[in-house]
């Protein structure tokens, strides 16, 4: 019988997920080869890895060291340079096979190899042992997209809130495109779909459409509210880090599907007023105190706003007064 730590490790041993490559979707299957190794230090964003992805088949012993022509990466090696391979329909693991190569973390040249990284030690062996054919986005029902999109979300939260701020961005832009490929199939309380304002049926190609947004069950509603989430969550996301026009756009669009989320008018009260927009940011922060009287955030951002409005004026007095001096 396992123990507890015991049964943790095989948990973190043995990993499925669906990747996203040139060729469509994939489920994939993880296991460690060896036993796993001690320790904290794993590769994390922007880390770079030397690795070399190898075929089961291949009779070479797979736990060869590196070569000696083949640089050793410290943790000086910023400027290490990346290996350069093109990306191909055909090819899943989007990587030079049988050699060493070097990757940077987060650049996206395979999610299925970085995925292995980011829970591995130096010197570990990883085995990808199945891959599945997944689906592409069209091929999908309506209901396994709403499933999806769910997940997206679920998965940037959880990577927002280990400090995976990038990764959490990713998960909430994944989900809002599958989310716009729904805007046909959601419907109204009275089960007709509701697309562009426009709810008749004039042809046999609208009436297939009806009938497959029925057996949907997703709210014309629930769409709008869903896609303001996620729209005010990149907001928050994007300022985090440090981009306040991104984060702006963002959370216009989340205030415009839901005018309501009091969150979503914050975060667009404090992308203007990193944008130095003081009249939109009084303006948005005061409709969080509309929402929500009594706000303290809010109103300390008020008065954050109406001190950095009076430092640019004054600012921007001197300036103006020597330029006429």
């Amino acid at each position: 019988m396992a123990t507890e730590p015991e049964r943790e490790e095989q948990v973190r041993s043995e990993a499925s997920w669906t990747s996203v490559s040139p060729s469509g979707l994939w489920e994939v299957h993880r296991r460690w080869e060896v036993e796993r190794k001690q320790g904290d230090d794993t590769p994390l964003l922007g880390s770079i890895c030397n690795i070399r992805v190898r075929l089961k088949s291949h009779t070479e012993d797979n736990t060869q060291p590196l070569s000696s022509d083949e640089p050793v990466l410290g943790v000086s090696d910023g400027a290490v340079q990346v290996t350069e391979h093109p990306r191909s329909q055909d090819s899943v693991l989007q990587v030079p096979l049988d050699r060493w190569i070097v990757l940077r973390m987060g650049e996206g040249q395979c999610d299925i190899v970085e995925s292995c990284l980011e829970g591995m030690r130096a010197g570990e062996v990883c085995e990808l042992h199945s891959f599945t054919p997944g689906k592409e986005s069209w091929q999908m029902l309506p209901t396994e997209k709403w499933t999806w999109v769910l997940s997206y979300k679920q998965r940037g939260s959880q990577r927002f809130s280990s400090g995976d701020i990038w990764g959490a961005m990713h998960s909430y832009c994944c989900a809002v495109k599958l989310l716009i490929t729904l805007k046909a199939h959601t419907k109204g309380k009275d089960g007709i779909p509701d697309v562009d304002g426009t709810r008749a049926c004039h042809n046999e190609s609208d009436l297939n459409r009806q009938t497959e947004t029925k057996s949907t069950g997703i709210q014309t509603e629930e769409y709008r509210t869903m896609k303001a989430e996620l729209h005010s969550n990149l907001s928050l996301c994007q300022l985090r880090l440090g981009q306040p026009a991104k984060a702006k756009d963002s959370s216009s669009k989340a205030t415009a599907l839901d005018p309501a989320n009091f969150k979503a008018w914050y975060r667009l009260g404090q992308a203007c007023l990193q944008l130095e927009d003081f009249a939109e940011a009084r303006q948005a922060f005061g409709k969080v105190l509309e929402l929500q009287p009594g706000s303290a955030s809010a109103q300390n951002a008020l008065k954050q706003v109406n001190a950095k409005a009076k430092e640019f004026d004054s600012k921007l007095g001197q300036r103006l007064s020597k330029m006429f001096t």
